[in-house]
């Protein structure tokens, strides 16, 4: 069990500036992430926010379906936001598995982190009925634009990839067959950073009164 840093709660950009500066970006460095990195972005997409065990992104009936695993150089992981851990599944480099999984997308395996959102469908039909996949896809959306957004606040780069074969990465990850991929989520070092965004003349003309 891997204990990561406590996330980094005073960020110097905005999330005006991160709404701004989010782009989805397919060409990343090699560059590994820092354990720094990675705590802050599982953080942004399901830490504990409170005694309760709320989280960052919400949940219908705060029932939390989706878990998260991720994908570096030194393996394959889960994630536990009850003490903000994670476990080693794997210790296999298993993103070039998930590019052949998700169309030969290259940029996949070149991210430094790849974060996989997945649920178990079968419990939650059973649980929310005809319902049950709409909260899914809508929690899924949740947590990835937190990822999204922490990245952009980080520096880093990042693209939402739903073009995968369910059951080959169910295969490649060593899913059980209950629990379903629903989002694989590249994170890393942009190969051509974007410069902090600052507000131009012109946005401020775009959004200017006509009173």
């Amino acid at each position: 069990m891997l204990h990561l840093p406590k996330p980094a709660l005073d960020g110097t950009m905005s999330l005006e500036e991160s709404l701004r500066y989010r782009r989805s970006v397919r060409d990343f460095t090699p560059e590994p992430l820092s354990p720094q990195e990675i705590s802050s972005i599982l953080w942004a997409a399901q830490g504990v926010t409170d005694d309760a065990n709320y989280r960052t992104a919400p949940s219908a009936g705060a029932r939390y379906p989706i878990k998260l695993h991720v994908a570096t150089q030194d393996g394959l992981f889960a994630y536990a936001n009850h003490n903000h851990t994670l476990t080693r599944l794997n210790p296999v480099d298993v993103r070039p598995m998930i590019v052949e999984t998700a169309l030969g997308q290259k940029f996949i395996g070149d991210a430094g982190l790849v974060v996989i959102l997945s649920a178990n469908l079968a419990e939650s039909i059973q649980l929310h009925g005809e319902k049950a996949m709409r909260y899914i896809y809508l929690e899924a959306g949740h947590i990835a634009q937190n990822i999204h957004l922490e990245a952009a606040s980080l520096g880093l780069a990042s693209s939402p990839v739903a073009a995968f074969d369910e059951a080959s990465l169910q295969a490649v990850l060593g899913f059980p067959e209950a629990w379903v991929p629903i989002y694989v989520i590249p994170v890393g070092h942009p190969t051509h950073p974007r410069p902090k965004p600052a507000l131009s003349r012109q946005l401020d003309v775009c959004y200017q009164s006509p009173l």
